[in-house]
Order: C-alpha cells, then sequence, then structure tokens
C-alpha cells in the first residue's frame, strides 16, 4: 500500500475533505495500491515527471468539475490549519488565481520569492497578497483554480523536475 506522507496528510482530515477527489500519480517502476474510495490513482513506469503528473492532475479536476486543485509532493504534509485556511481564503476573495503556503528554512521565507532578473531573492514581506509579475512560489501546497491552471496553458512537459514551478510561475504571470 502507499504510504506518501502527503496522502496520509489528507487522510486525517475527513471534515475538510468530504467532497474532494484526490488523484495520486506514482511515478515509480513499480505500481503500488491506494484503499480508499476518494482516490484516483494513476502509476507511471516511465517516471514522465512532476509536470506531466500536474497535467494529469487537471484533467481529473475538469472531469469531475472541480473549481481548485492542490497540488502536492509526495513528501509533504500540512495539519489542518492549512487546509482551513486555505477554504477561509477561497471564501473571502472574490477572483482568486491561486494560494501559495509561506514556507520557511532557519534563514527565512524560502517561498514566496521574489523574481528579479532571472533569479530567485528571498523576501521578508508579510504581505497576504503579492503580484505574480514580481513574485514566484514552490509547486506543493499550491491551491490553484482550474480555469487559471487551464489559462496558463499547464505545465511544461519537457521541464519535468527542477525549475518547473518557475516555468509554471511565468506561464501563470501571462496567462
Amino acid at each position: 500500500a502507499m504510504e506518501a506522507e502527503a496522502v496520509q496528510s489528507l487522510a486525517l482530515e475527513p471534515d475538510v475533505f468530504s467532497s474532494v477527489v484526490i488523484f495520486v500519480y506514482y511515478k515509480s517502476a513499480t505500481a503500488s495500491t491506494i484503499g480508499q474510495s476518494n482516490i484516483i490513482y494513476r502509476h507511471d513506469p516511465e517516471n514522465s515527471g512532476v509536470s506531466k503528473a500536474y497535467n494529469e492532475g487537471f484533467k481529473i479536476a475538469e472531469a469531475h468539475g472541480k473549481r481548485w486543485m492542490l497540488l502536492l509532493d509526495q513528501d509533504t504534509q500540512f495539519d489542518s490549519s492549512y487546509f482551513i485556511a486555505l477554504r477561509d481564503a477561497v471564501q473571502n476573495n472574490s477572483s482568486p488565481v491561486a494560494f501559495v503556503p509561506k514556507l520557511s528554512d532557519r534563514y527565512g521565507i524560502t517561498s514566496p520569492f521574489r523574481w528579479f532578473l532571472g533569479g530567485g531573492v528571498r523576501t521578508t514581506t508579510s504581505a497576504l497578497q503579492l503580484p505574480l509579475s514580481r513574485f514566484r512560489f514552490l509547486n506543493s501546497g499550491l491551491l490553484i483554480h482550474r480555469r487559471a491552471f487551464e489559462n496558463a496553458s499547464g505545465y511544461e512537459e519537457a521541464i519535468r523536475v527542477y525549475f518547473t514551478d518557475i516555468a509554471f510561475g511565468e506561464r501563470l504571470a501571462r496567462g
């Protein structure tokens, strides 16, 4: 059975996720199994990369009529306060594009970060809204409106792992 931290984290929040469809894109040589009814599982033995996985997630969201997509890597773990904050953010913003977690390490904020002259610069801002023209974010934890994802034409599948978030942020800013 699959024991990814992200799946375990979601499974512990039944009140928050009662109407959620979870899509697991498993990029491994060997298939796994998942025993939860609200989880759609797809095995990719080719290990096609996160861009492909996120684009496949979009197709699932579209097929199920979901307005929002939450992108998580397998080792991402959030407690219920993050999911409640996302719910509140969606309810309290009239035309949002995306919400991202504020991620930090011992030196400060790692995401979102200022995007300047082709490079990332740490920010100390406590602003709640940041313009896509000047800021980027890490993929995992991104809650994005399905229409914004579609307008950005999804992730660039030729970029498989590194810099997928930067490239997608560029597309999102233009979309």
